[in-house]
């Protein structure tokens, strides 16, 4: 089985899944060459780094994990793409892993026979429909605004919800996914757990983003539900700031890689980052990123209708937008949409940059020592 993995490796059509598998193979993948797979560059343009977090992290698939039963290596392989483990080793250090799901760790995974959409006239007419599917859908907006005015209408909702898209990205992109998908998301909870003493701040235990909606009223509770409902449950778990700041480092990545070949290093370029990725930020923050003075920030976002239909049809085709936009739209108020952007997701940005080794992230993105966590009192 090795010897058919050498050969069927390399015609994986994904770059960084070549990489990442055979530096895995020889023993060499490190937290530095994982960042730098993903971002495409190492340094990174735009992070100060200077602290040394390089680890060597294991890739294994599913069945190679002998803390779990094989009935529940058999519940993982249905149920999700990938998980870490952290464990003590025998010199007192930790062995970082990361477990694939067995489709995507085989060989047939890496060969991604399945990948037709990176044939570029496949992939355009995929975008368009995608986006017009899209478009159809966010017509149910108008019902959610009417929900709002009535306890008894919240369940019309279904379907009319932000949340749908995120059920929906996770279903449709599973033919053409990359495993650096899974790999840079878990590589960032291994080290989300890892720097929490360091950092002083773990995103497990945080509740940033859980705060903001302790103001919801009666009604909006009511919504709440109806979007979790639309998300199938999975609303709860993207709403953790462990896994938005994973979502945001995955987006955060390929738009590097693709688009701008550096990182936000202000709010506003963050903002414009974000909203070029297909996340939309609240009115007042847009009308705020449109007279920035910020030169650089304008360069994050690209002007012109094909880049706006481009960035709508993202929350189909990208798990992470469709995750990131669910739980930005699932705080209904514009009030809590402001405060989310303004200092949540800059201070969850800033520590991020602060795993992969700059100290001063949080408090070049906030204006204030890393420590003071963001304020989430806001009245009903």
């Amino acid at each position: 089985m090795a010897r058919f993995w050498r050969y069927i490796r390399p015609w994986n059509l994904y770059k960084s899944d070549r990489a990442v598998f055979n530096d895995a193979a020889k023993g060499t993948l490190t937290t530095r060459r994982l960042l730098e797979i993903e971002y495409g560059a190492y340094p990174l343009e735009g992070a100060q780094i200077s602290a040394d977090n390089d680890h060597t992290v294991q890739l294994k698939a599913y069945w190679q994990d002998e803390e779990r039963s094989v009935i529940k290596r058999i519940m993982k392989t249905a149920s999700s793409t990938g998980y870490f483990s952290i464990k003590k080793n025998s010199n007192n250090g930790n062995d970082r892993t990361i477990f694939l799901n067995s489709f995507v760790h085989s060989p047939l995974g890496q060969g991604r026979i399945t990948a037709l959409y990176h044939i570029p006239v496949l992939k355009k007419v995929a975008q368009f429909g995608l986006a017009m599917l899209a478009g159809t859908l966010s017509v149910g907006k108008a019902v959610m605004v009417a929900a709002q005015h009535a306890y008894g209408a919240a369940l019309v909702a279904v379907g009319a919800s932000s949340a749908r898209f995120a059920i929906a990205a996770q279903i449709l992109t599973l033919p053409y996914r990359a495993a650096m998908d899974t790999i840079g998301r878990e590589h960032i909870h291994i080290l989300q757990t890892t720097e929490a003493e360091k950092t002083k701040f773990n995103p497990y235990e945080s509740t940033l983003y859980k705060d903001l909606k302790k103001s919801f009223n009666g009604k909006q509770k009511a919504l709440a539900i109806t979007n979790t409902i639309c998300s199938f449950g999975m609303l709860p778990y993207i709403s953790r700031d462990a896994e938005i700041q994973a979502n945001m480092h995955t987006a955060l990545a390929r738009g590097y890689r693709k688009k701008w070949q550096r990182l936000p290093r202000t709010r506003h370029e963050l903002w414009a980052a974000l909203a070029e990725l297909g996340i939309k930020p609240p009115a007042a923050s847009r009308e705020e990123l449109k007279n920035t003075t910020e030169d650089k920030a304008k360069t994050f976002l690209k002007p012109g209708l094909r880049a706006t239909f481009n960035r709508y049809s993202q929350k189909l085709i990208r798990t992470d937008v469709a995750d990131l936009d669910a739980i930005n739209e699932g705080l209904l108020r514009d009030d809590l949409k402001e405060k989310f952007w303004r200092d949540t997701l800059p201070y969850l940005y800033g520590h991020l940059l602060e795993l992969y080794g700059d100290p001063a992230g949080r408090q070049r993105l906030t204006s204030a020592p890393a420590s003071k966590q963001p304020t989430t009192d806001i009245a009903a």
